[in-house]
């Protein structure tokens, strides 16, 4: 049986009327946040998103060998950027244990 997380984030593109203040930002992003469902692993701890620096550090190659050392605080990083007419809302996830294979089975890792 498969795992899944589900999280209610954001992405909307909004009518703007004002230039609105960074706290006025964070609510639109909170209000029109999305639905964020993706498979959870056979090792949920390294499925899950969270601060970039989780460990303390901004090193991301011990982020493998401190994921069971600390705790992994639920993080989205957002932001929006307003025009006159409309709001563009972007969301960012940091997994601290994430590989990508590219070029010729060669492995990416963070």
């Amino acid at each position: 049986m498969k795992a899944f997380l589900i999280l209610n984030i954001i992405g909307h593109i909004l009518a703007a009327s004002v230039f609105a203040s960074p706290l006025d930002l964070e609510h639109i992003a909170i209000k029109f946040a999305p639905t964020v469902i993706q498979e959870i692993g056979s090792n949920p701890n390294a499925d899950e998103f969270t601060k970039v620096d989780y460990d303390g550090d901004w090193n991301p190659d011990n982020n493998w060998d401190n994921l069971n050392k600390f705790l992994r605080p639920s993080t989205v990083y957002w932001d929006v950027i307003e025009s006159e007419t409309k709001y563009f809302i972007t969301y960012a996830f940091f997994y601290p244990r994430g590989s990508v294979d590219f070029l010729l089975s060669k492995q990416l890792r963070h």
